[in-house]
């Protein structure tokens, strides 16, 4: 069961984008936010353009604040809370190993420090496209860029963290299918089973995740 909580995070979830894994919805997030910080700052002569890609930022990061916008849909701050989430549940389950006990807990601390960030950039994209100071949205579009650039690289490094934990695990990591990772269920004694039909039911006393 932790290699397949470590496959949500990796491989698949049913309700990201194409039901790709958190943590690449999180690197596609933060990359089109990265870019058009990068816009932003590439066109602070122009104020309204400086604006757009501010609130394109946003989108990518929260889409709840901003629902239109050249990103995923999914929100960056959305996929690495999931993702973080997901790894704490492969540390959590019986079966996960010593290694990955041992290992995930910096993995986790990496995301949440990531996700905390995320935060930051949506309140300074929302500060940029709502102030009348055209120096302090330039500002603010600078931070953006700087900021948004630095999570696009520690989600890299959070990646490899964890790659570099499952090439240590024994018996070694493989990617689990997709009907695998979509059937699992939370039971109300807190415990993980696998659920073949759990797609064709509807909600009942046992509770998906």
């Amino acid at each position: 069961m932790a290699h397949t909580h470590v496959g949500h995070a990796l491989t698949a979830w049913p309700d990201t984008p194409g039901q790709k894994g958190l943590l690449d919805v999180a690197r596609m997030e933060a990359t089109v936010a990265a870019e058009h910080a990068t816009y932003a700052v590439e066109g602070a002569r122009n104020i309204a353009s400086v604006k757009l890609h501010a609130g394109h930022v946003l989108h990518a990061v929260d889409p709840k604040l901003l629902p239109d916008g050249p990103g995923a849909g999914y929100g960056l701050t959305r996929a690495l809370q999931g993702s973080a989430e997901h790894l704490g549940y492969a540390r959590e389950v019986p079966d996960a190993s010593v290694n990955l006990r041992a290992g995930l807990p910096a993995v986790i601390a990496d995301l949440d420090a990531l996700r905390r960030e995320s935060q930051v950039m949506a309140v300074l994209a929302r500060d940029a496209r709502l102030s009348a100071d055209e120096t302090h949205v330039v500002t603010y579009a600078q931070d953006l860029a700087r900021r948004s650039n630095l999570v696009v690289a520690g989600i890299d490094q959070a990646q490899r963290r964890l790659e570099a934990l499952l090439t240590a695990e024994q018996p070694p990591y493989r990617p689990i299918a997709r009907r695998y990772l979509f059937g699992v269920i939370r039971l109300p004694s807190g415990d993980w089973a696998f659920d073949p039909d759990l797609h064709k039911k509807q909600p009942g006393s046992h509770r998906s995740y």
